[in-house]
């Protein structure tokens, strides 16, 4: 059990470490690195990345007690398949057409190496907020027995609390 406020997790009281997941969300370069998708759209990535050494010790603690570890990474096919019209749109408004950013081909869709990504970690490639539309997800966590979720990242008002 973990005490937290308003109330401990899991509500139940039953915190089985195989059945539950911690997942680390778009800790990737283009948003947290200096030239990535973040900084070139003018925001300090600076306070994003003050909490790297945290999740890293979160990440350690997490597979000491046997919980397992899943990342997700946002971003598009390299050939842009999965993009809708609307979103190539809004890629060319917001001056990203002809630039790597945001693509699964390019640096900035990597974790940054200030994260350990372990062999046996699982690694989830998503093109939107949430890690469950459009993916696999819901299927590995009912494949691995995952019955309760940690969740970790930097941008908790988009892609963390809409996963």
């Amino acid at each position: 059990m973990i005490k937290a406020t308003p109330f401990d997790f899991p509500y139940d009281g039953r915190l089985v470490a195989e059945n539950t997941a911690l997942i680390v969300i778009d800790l990737q370069q283009d948003f947290l690195s200096t030239t990535g998708y973040f900084a070139r759209q003018g925001y300090d990535p600076s306070p994003l990345r003050a909490i790297l050494p945290t999740v890293s010790r979160l990440i350690s603690a997490a597979r000491k007690a046997g919980v397992r570890v899943i990342h997700t990474r946002q971003g598009y096919r390299a050939d842009m398949a999965d993009m809708t019209p609307y979103e190539k749109w809004r890629r060319k408004r917001s001056g990203l057409e002809g630039t790597e950013i945001l693509l699964r081909s390019g640096p900035g869709f990597q974790i940054v190496p200030e994260i350990d990504v372990a062999p046996h970690d699982i690694i989830v490639d998503k093109t939107c907020n949430s890690a469950f539309t459009y993916t696999d997800f819901e299927l590995v966590l009912r494949a691995q027995g995952i019955t309760h979720l940690l969740f970790s990242g930097c941008t908790t008002d988009v892609c963390v609390h809409t996963t």
